[in-house]
């Protein structure tokens, strides 16, 4: 607003944020001044390089998944996560997400071929699913090898509440927790064991606010940068594009594309046929390549 760019009627998404910024009437002055926020808009959706020389983590080879009890419903599946990646597994509801995250953590068994690689984690998308006790700090506390002693275990769940937050919550149930306080409790009770090398994270981003999913995306950044390898299950094409260097969509019994989740996300007929909306920054992108040439001859004059 400063600026002098602010929209006439407050955006809902970011092509109508641009709207009021069309390229080929717009003044350059205005165009210019807009472009830095849109630049930095971009840069902040982006994720780091596809990983390629990291060592496979868990690899599935034609491998057929199916739910608990029931029907196959991917089959001849082949697919490899790397350590320290973020994968994007991605597709319409229905599609077999979450029944291929669970074959991938290696807690589903297959109905056909292998999964080499060390078991997972697997965080629910009702994070409920996975609680068991009574209060936070029980959650974690039971969490831990019986190996180790009551001692090292109080040490390690003090050190995991400071680091997740959650110190003061520690004698409450887990279900009277905020849905993002939920997320953190399930997250902090698969890794405080480092028992896992590999997370499955299904729709962690479900129920929360616009806050609640920015810290919990620091936090998954901090996982994969302590070690980790996850796999992100979303619908989310924004959230894919800002955390998966690489992603696959699941869909039509398989997996239809695997690759670089930029130029996944502008394939336009892929989105189609998978039912997957584009993110929101690929507006803000074209918006970028139009508005180039526009302020380049504006420079020339």
């Amino acid at each position: 607003m400063r600026a002098g760019i602010a929209a006439p009627v407050a955006p809902l998404s970011m092509e109508e944020a641009l709207a009021h910024l069309d390229p080929e009437n717009a003044s350059p002055d205005r165009l210019e001044k807009a472009r830095p926020a849109v630049e930095a808009f971009v840069a902040s959706a982006k994720p780091s390089s596809v990983m390629h020389d990291t060592p496979v983590l868990v690899r599935l080879a034609q491998a057929d998944c199916a739910p608990f009890l029931g029907p196959t419903v991917l089959r001849s599946i082949d697919l490899a996560i790397r350590e320290g990646e973020i994968l994007g597994v991605l597709g319409r509801n229905g599609a077999g997400k979450s029944t291929l995250g669970l074959c991938l953590a290696g807690l589903l068994p297959l109905k056909a071929g292998q999964r080499q690689g060390p078991p997972g984690g697997y965080a629910f998308q009702r994070p409920e699913n996975q609680f068991t006790a009574g209060t936070v700090h029980e959650e974690l506390f039971t969490a831990l090898p019986a190996r180790m002693s009551a001692g090292e275990k109080t040490e390690r769940v003090m050190m995991t509440l400071e680091a997740w937050g959650l110190a003061e919550l520690a004698r409450n149930h887990p279900f009277e927790l905020s849905q993002g306080q939920k997320r953190k409790l399930a997250l902090a009770s698969l890794t405080i064991s480092k028992r896992w090398p590999l997370l499955v994270l299904d729709e962690p981003m479900a129920g929360l606010d616009a806050h609640g999913a920015a810290l919990l995306t620091q936090e998954i950044l901090a996982l994969r940068d302590n070690g980790h390898t996850i796999a992100l299950i979303t619908h989310d094409m924004d959230l894919a594009l800002k955390l998966c260097p690489r992603s696959i969509v699941v869909g039509e019994g398989g997996i239809l594309a695997d690759g670089p989740t930029e130029a996944l996300m502008n394939d336009a007929a892929l989105l189609a046929r998978s039912g997957l909306a584009e993110p929101a920054s690929l507006a803000a992108m074209r918006w970028l390549k139009a508005v180039a040439p526009r302020l380049e001859a504006a420079i020339a004059c």
